[in-house]
């Protein structure tokens, strides 16, 4: 909203941010404030369906319209609103004393998931670059820049899902070079000091742009963003994903890139993918006809940096958890368990809860896994181990095996795992999408409203366990399995036993995790 800093100073007597918010409504009550932006007042609300985000733009003026601005986001919220990794404005309101834009809120970003425990793997980190080229590449097919990328505007869900959120076609496309404080005003709001703007962004006074940003009006744009300025923001968040959060520039650090000063190679070396390394380097080159559109990294990168299976299977699969209704999964005609199997299971009688939309992920999976199980055979993870390690776990797997055998109630699936996979499997050697699934059932699994989801879900997490390394099975598996044995349902405390004995006789380090616990 606007293109100088002088012409949208808030007011020095807006007064407390919960005097505004009220203005939305009775129902909508302010929790608390959200970063240090100056240039929306971003706050964080409860109502009676769920906390919003709400950012406030304190007008100077009551007389001043922002009528211009709030039929722009409106159009693009209409053309986004349908893309899987975007996530959009849902309301925009506007009094005589401020404008309001309106999104759910979401608890995490990709800024704090990088750093929080269990840290990501490789095959997350492309998994997550991914569905964000993903979603840019949607986005411009429908005209629409976002001006804004950064790794706090990308929304993260428990199984790594992730929203391109906060579209800024309200903030200025040019900056001045010789004037930080426009950049720290507008897209400065973690004060962090990193950038993720791209070089040609920045104009030198006395320029042509200089010019016309003096005579542009309060409505006026000063220009539109291109694809290749958000290919260049997209690229630096790729990076800091796989820097481990390090950020790509500084401010100054941009500068001195911009004019030739510093090179990038140094600083990318600690990637080890030299293929992700290669992206990087396309998506945030200096010269902006050197960079690749969002299509065509898709197109080029399929089957080397980002797996085959990532486009044929598992973005339209775990999408489509998102889109489930609370009547989608439970009118079909198979009930929650088969009922040779609830009829031998006592304390297996469900309440007379409504499912929850973790029950319906938990069913889904549990009931599609065969089709989704020939998907994980492409990272390789029946490759052989050493021989000593071989030798030595056998003998451990065949005695477990002999006292717990395999119990499973997946469709289609049992007799496989009953016979001598599970005897014989090896650990992977690298996880795969494997590790991702997983993420997702993990993510459900407590929030299951009927004992007979855990009961699926752990019977999953068995059948994943030989399509993961030993480090996953403790960082990610083991945790929710020892939680579930302490569920108030019997059959679920059985069952998690069962499946955490079983799960560790296939690996060596795990042994160590039963002492622990």
């Amino acid at each position: 909203m606007g293109n100088t800093v002088s012409e949208l100073t808030v007011a020095r007597t807006s007064g407390a941010l919960d005097t505004f918010t009220s203005e939305l409504g009775s129902d909508i009550l302010y929790e608390k404030s959200l970063g240090s932006s100056r240039f929306l007042k971003a706050v964080k609300c409860g109502t009676r369906n769920g906390p919003l985000v709400v950012k406030i733009y304190i007008k100077h003026d009551p007389g001043l319209s922002l009528r211009t601005y709030s039929s722009r986001l409106k159009a693009e919220r209409d053309a986004l609103k349908d893309l899987p990794n975007v996530y959009s404005y849902r309301a925009f309101m506007e009094t005589d004393k401020a404008g309001y834009i309106v999104r759910q809120w979401l608890e995490g970003n990709l800024y704090d998931r990088i750093s929080t425990r269990p840290f990501l793997s490789p095959i997350e980190k492309k998994w997550i670059a991914f569905q964000l080229i993903n979603g840019m590449r949607g986005a411009r097919k429908h005209n629409i820049s976002h001006g804004d990328i950064k790794s706090e505007n990308i929304l993260v869900t428990s199984w790594n899902w992730v929203y391109l959120t906060d579209f800024a076609s309200y903030k200025p496309t040019y900056l001045p070079l010789d004037d930080p404080a426009d950049f720290s005003f507008f897209f400065d709001t973690s004060g962090r000091r990193t950038c993720y703007i791209a070089p040609e962004r920045f104009y030198t006074a006395g320029s042509e742009m200089s010019k016309l940003k003096a005579k542009l009006d309060f409505h006026e744009r000063d220009g539109k963003v291109t694809e290749t300025m958000d290919v260049f923001s997209l690229g630096c968040v790729i990076a800091e994903l796989f820097l481990e959060g390090a950020a790509m520039f500084t401010l100054s650090q941009l500068f001195k890139y911009r004019s030739g000063e510093l090179s990038i190679e140094a600083h990318l070396a600690a990637i080890d993918d030299a293929e992700i390394r290669a992206l990087i380097l396309r998506m945030v080159a200096l010269e902006p006809t050197e960079r690749p559109t969002f299509d065509t990294l898709l197109h080029e990168y399929r089957g080397n940096v980002f797996p085959e299976h990532f486009y044929s299977f598992l973005h339209d699969y775990i999408g489509s958890m998102n889109e489930l209704s609370t009547v989608t999964i439970f009118n079909k005609p198979s009930p929650l368990l088969p009922v040779s199997a609830a009829s031998e299971m006592p304390g297996m009688a469900e309440t007379t809860s409504l499912p929850s939309d973790s029950d319906h992920r938990i069913e889904k999976i549990w009931t599609e896994y065969e089709a989704i199980e020939p998907h994980f055979t492409e990272q390789g993870d029946n490759a052989e181990l050493d021989g000593s390690r071989a030798t030595l776990k056998a003998p451990v797997r065949r005695r477990l095996a002999d006292i717990f055998p395999v119990e499973l109630y997946i469709p289609e699936l049992q007799s496989e795992l009953e016979g001598t996979r599970m005897a014989g499997q090896q650990a992977a050697p690298e996880d795969g999408i494997a590790l991702i699934i997983l993420s997702l059932v993990c993510a459900n699994i407590r929030n299951c409203t009927f004992p007979s989801s855990k009961v699926r879900a752990l019977d999953v997490l068995l059948a994943l366990s030989t399509r993961l390394t030993d480090e996953a099975k403790l960082d990610r598996l083991v945790p929710y399995v020892m939680d579930l044995i302490h569920d108030e349902a019997a059959i679920v405390r059985a069952a998690a036993l069962r499946t955490l004995v079983q799960v560790v006789s296939v690996s060596l380090i795990p042994y160590r995790a039963l002492f622990i616990c």
